[in-house]
């Protein structure tokens, strides 16, 4: 949610109790100045060539009328050249904030609002949220999530629409979006999940809201209608399991109307926790189940109203998996056995209606915050969850049984910062590479610049590729400090593909404009290139008839993983203009030119394959 989360939050407690352009396609050049540094490349890791800071939500650019923040992106399994990124769409802008000083019918001007069921409860909210009881009600969907799609692994992208998603058909009363997360299912679907708010009037704010699922079936281009999917609204992530497609969701608040959207049912009519759901499609939903548990007479929440340390759930081979941090003697016991703290490892084999925990001991006198996991999905039972230590740097735990046991700390990945970290995430990638993404700020406050880092480990986080964190962008501080100026910025995300890590992010530019999204990407893995295929020897001995088409053929992959979305092209005596460009056959998973020798005479040619990993691979062949 946006700037009112804590209150919200404090609710939960007490109840426990545009201009719609589109994208700019952004060279890597261009985008420098804007995002920040590049990734640097270091001989253990080549960056890609085309994949540095670009702006994905350009606000900073082109677009007054938005401010863009809580980034997040996912890759299409099918097609990873296509990408879909979400950002929340807010209209609190530095423009409309400086308009409202002077103009009562401007969206930005604020009112205090009195949260229904607790009108002791009260903050100021922008006039354009509410629908009556002001001056100037907002249109429909006047915060949205703000969906962007690239269809070449995030060089250029297209804004698909400011009003997607929205509304479910029967609550056409829930017209304000946050908090947008999206990720994508084996088949190439993809699905987001966003707050879905209804925030009526001032003296009766936010009487309904719940979480909206939207799904998309054509790489992102199109959105099927949003469906509730039965938690309550605050916090949503949605992930996948790529090994059996399920789709998870969860969020933070008690269930109520202000999880089913329907004003006839309590505020609060279970304990305030975080609420797990999956399903198969992304329509039907499983009953909403906790994270934490009754011990026969005390409901123990993992996630308490003001939000203990929890991490984001990872899924992978039917197991979706949490850790979150308790300080209660009480919570301890009943979740681990343990005295307090405790930090809890649990999984579910039943999207919560059951739940195996263990205990981390180690890591619960070691990580201090930001707590992230990650399940990876080239080896069941195994996991990895870090966090920050006593000196403010990242170290990893790992098992490999499913939690029984713990092995860690590893290195310590060391950016230059001692300030606050914040906005972390981490993921692994289908081949066992793990990834990890931060901000950190370059001085003290809250409101002053920060750096964006990624790290990458081939070993679950037990050592860091170049012993340090990427620098992939930097934020200026924000030019000036309004009323929720940090709002609607709660989280990075970094996801990751056989052969590359995509991160997403939000900064204020060095110009002194809005908040803008910025997307870029870090290749640890070339591809394993087979050798050519007949009818072309690989030692050179091939003899053809002059004139002829000779086929070009050759397999890809990556970790002993089939490569199918590689871009190849084909140069001819060292020819700086390419011959053409490869064709990918999914039946013989092979790469496919039909090279003519027209013109070419007789003797010894150099054929020359160039990937998009900046390899080149070459095979001579005579003509007669």
């Amino acid at each position: 949610m946006r700037f009112r989360r804590v209150f919200f939050r404090w609710y939960t407690c007490a109840a426990a109790l545009a201009l719609a352009l589109p994208l700019l396609a952004v060279t890597a050049a261009s985008a420098g100045s804007s995002a920040g540094a590049a990734p640097p490349s270091p001989a253990a890791l080549n960056a890609l060539p085309l994949f540095m800071p670009v702006t994905v939500a350009a606000s900073a650019q082109t677009d007054t009328t938005h401010r863009f923040g809580e980034a997040h992106v996912a890759v299409n399994p099918t097609n990873p050249n296509n990408l879909v990124a979400t950002y929340n769409q807010d209209g609190y802008t530095f423009s409309c904030v400086t308009a409202a000083q002077s103009d009562p019918t401007s969206p930005c001007v604020l009112y205090t609002a009195k949260l229904a069921g607790a009108p002791f409860l009260q903050f100021p909210e922008p006039q354009a949220d509410f629908v009556t009881g002001v001056n100037t009600p907002g249109p429909p969907k006047s915060s949205t999530c703000g969906v962007f799609v690239s269809d070449d692994r995030g060089v250029t992208w297209k804004h698909v629409t400011d009003v997607l998603p929205g509304s479910p058909a029967a609550h056409p009363e829930l017209k304000d979006q946050g908090d947008c997360t999206v990720a994508a299912g084996p088949d190439g679907s993809f699905y987001i999940g966003f707050d879905d708010l209804n925030w009526n009037d001032p003296n009766d704010a936010l009487p309904t809201c719940g979480i909206g699922i939207d799904k998309s079936g054509d790489g992102g281009m199109t959105w099927t209608g949003a469906v509730l999917s039965g938690t309550g609204c605050d916090g949503p992530k949605v992930t996948t399991d790529l090994s059996d497609g399920r789709v998870y969701e969860a969020s933070t608040s008690p269930l109520g109307s202000r999880a089913s959207a329907d004003p006839t049912q309590g505020f609060a009519t279970t304990p305030t926790d975080r609420y797990l759901v999956s399903s198969t499609d992304g329509v039907t939903w499983t009953t909403p189940e906790p994270y934490g548990g009754f011990d026969g007479t005390t409901f123990h929440a993992a996630v308490g109203g003001l939000g203990q340390p929890v991490s984001n759930m990872s899924a992978a081979n039917g197991t979706l998996a949490v850790a979150f941090v308790s300080n209660n003697s009480g919570a301890c016991n009943f979740f681990v056995g343990t005295a307090n703290p405790c930090l809890v490892f649990q999984r579910t084999t039943d999207a919560g209606a059951s739940w195996s925990r263990h205990s981390v001991p180690g890591a619960v006198s070691t990580l201090r915050g930001n707590f992230v996991l990650a399940a990876d999905p080239s080896a069941p039972g195994h996991y990895t969850l870090a966090g920050t230590n006593s000196s403010n740097q990242f170290v990893a735990y790992q098992t490999s049984d499913y939690g029984m046991t713990w092995s860690g700390p590893g290195a310590t990945v060391v950016d230059p910062n001692s300030f606050s970290k914040f906005h972390a995430w981490m993921a692994y990638s289908p081949t066992g590479v793990l990834g990890l993404t931060w901000s950190a700020r370059t001085t003290s406050g809250n409101s002053t610049p920060y750096n964006i880092y990624a790290a990458i480990s081939f070993d679950g986080g037990a050592t860091w590729v170049s012993g340090s964190p990427f620098q992939v962008g930097a934020s200026a501080a924000p030019s000036a400090v309004t009323p929720f100026m940090p709002a609607s910025d709660d989280y990075s995300n970094i996801t990751l593909r056989d052969d590359a890590a995509f991160v997403t992010w939000s900064a204020w530019p060095s110009n002194g404009g809005d908040r803008a999204g910025y997307f870029s990407a870090i290749r640890f893995f070339d591809y394993d290139f087979a050798g050519f295929l007949p009818p072309i020897n690989n030692d050179g001995s091939s003899v053809f008839n002059a004139g002829r088409t000779i086929p070009v053929k050759f397999q890809l992959s990556v970790k002993g993983h089939n490569v199918f979305w590689a871009s190849a092209a084909l140069t001819i005596d060292h020819n700086a203009n390419p011959v053409g460009t490869f064709r990918y056959d999914p039946t013989s998973q092979q790469y496919i030119f039909n090279a003519s020798t027209k013109g070419l005479s007789a003797g010894t040619h150099t054929f020359t394959v160039t990937l998009d990993d900046g390899t080149t691979h070459s095979v001579n062949v005579t003509l007669i």
